[in-house]
């Protein structure tokens, strides 16, 4: 009879290790995404200190957001024969020194050459991480679907973290010193995860190439694909160049207001864990990726005429459209997935991150020889052929499947 609470006690102490391996995991992905976002709020400033125009110095955060986009088709690869924890050490690791090296660079060559080691870590640190909170320990439905709601607000708190510590930092101390204090975090992070044991049950699933095709060919696949791209593609692309117009503006914006400019994004956590209920008022998710949508569409051209002080507010509404689509469009997709939904999850990475990448790239050259508004205008365009799209897709969302469950589905994109 004494024995018999013993079972209790160690189920117990089951839950208390779950629960400080999926904190390690949440660290971890808040110091990734910091260390990603981190030199935005900077950009401006840091092309007067390597000399370089607004083009170049938006390369900085291209860098790290193109890997993620072809990460799905390749690491899933190593973590087939290598164990997801291991990998985390490493890619941590390196990912922490070279945000030391980009404190040391002196050179805008030596800063992308640690930026491009970023960008290749960077992916392998959110796979894993991503891997490791699918299959972490109880795999019930109602379990998994509140560490991946953990997971996913983790990786939008992050992005603005990363972004305002870095414009503060800068203008209380330097902008080398947020770039020390992030590779000593991730070090720390590096450190923690080789407390983790490893999991035989964290596996990935890897993209299948042959069925790539199989899945771009299902009805109303590429239209949505190509929202998903033109999405992060829009909010990418203004979220990089806005320091430069603040600057533009004069009036001793510091890099801590640009930073701060950013706290918008927070309004993606309460949008994300709204996004069940708003499909379920709207009647379908193809109408509230729609409703996202317009919202997006029409605060974006505010931004050509908005001073500090409108973008700051118009910031909030623009997060809010861009996050409701973002949180609603994977669900609509593995509803529709059938039999390929690992494929289909993995080309919604691929398609937002490349997205995101060109936009952080390709508009600069529009901001450069055409001004602020015509740039926002051609985002808002983008936006307009993006709606159309959402327009021929509203069949969609009543002909789509019965919900898979949560256990059986795809993990969300990072």
């Amino acid at each position: 009879m004494r024995d018999r609470p013993r079972p209790a006690r160690l189920g117990c102490r089951g839950n208390a290790m779950r629960r400080s391996r999926l904190l390690i995991i949440i660290f971890v992905t808040i110091s990734t995404f910091s260390a990603i976002y981190a030199p935005q709020p900077l950009l401006a400033h840091l092309a007067k200190a390597f000399q370089v125009d607004a083009a170049h110095a938006s390369l900085i955060t291209t860098a790290t957001l193109l890997p993620l986009g072809v990460a799905p088709l390749f690491y899933g690869l190593l973590l087939e024969s290598v164990p997801a924890e291991r990998v985390l050490v490493v890619a941590v690791g390196l990912l922490g020194f070279s945000s030391l090296g980009l404190a040391a660079a002196e050179s805008y060559r030596v800063f992308m050459v640690f930026r491009l080691v970023q960008g290749l870590c960077a992916p392998a640190v959110l796979t894993c991480c991503m891997t490791l909170v699918a299959s972490a320990g109880d795999t019930s439905a109602e379990t998994l679907r509140r560490s991946m709601s953990i997971y996913i607000a983790a990786t939008i708190f992050g992005g603005f973290f990363g972004r305002f510590m870095a414009g503060a930092v800068s203008t209380l101390l330097d902008w080398r010193v947020a770039f020390l204090g992030l590779g000593a975090t991730l070090l720390c992070g590096a450190l923690l995860v080789t407390g983790l044991r490893a999991d035989t049950s964290a596996a990935y699933t890897r993209i299948k190439p042959g069925t790539l095709l199989q899945v771009l060919r299902l009805p109303g696949f590429l239209r949505i694909y190509a929202i998903v791209f033109c999405v992060f593609f829009v909010f990418a692309s203004l979220l990089n160049f806005l320091p430069f117009r603040l600057s533009q503006l004069g009036g001793g914006v510091s890099e801590l207001r640009i930073g701060a400019m950013y706290a918008g994004y927070l309004v993606g956590i309460v949008v994300s864990l709204m996004a069940p209920r708003t499909v379920r008022a709207l009647g379908n998710e193809m109408r509230a990726v729609l409703l996202g949508l317009a919202v997006f569409l029409c605060v974006t051209p505010v931004f050509a005429v908005a001073g500090a002080g409108l973008s700051f507010a118009a910031m909030f509404v623009f997060c809010g459209g861009m996050f409701q689509v973002h949180s609603t469009a994977p669900g609509l997709l593995q509803r529709m997935a059938g039999s390929h939904r690992g494929v289909v999850n993995g080309l919604y990475l691929s398609f937002y991150y490349v997205g995101g990448a060109l936009g952080t790239s390709a508009p600069g050259l529009v901001y450069e020889h055409f001004g602020w508004e015509t740039f926002v205008l051609m985002l808002a365009g983008v936006l307009a052929f993006a709606l159309i799209l959402a327009v021929s897709l509203l069949g969609l969302g009543k002909t789509a499947k019965t919900a898979l469950p949560v256990a059986e589905q795809a993990s969300p994109p990072v």
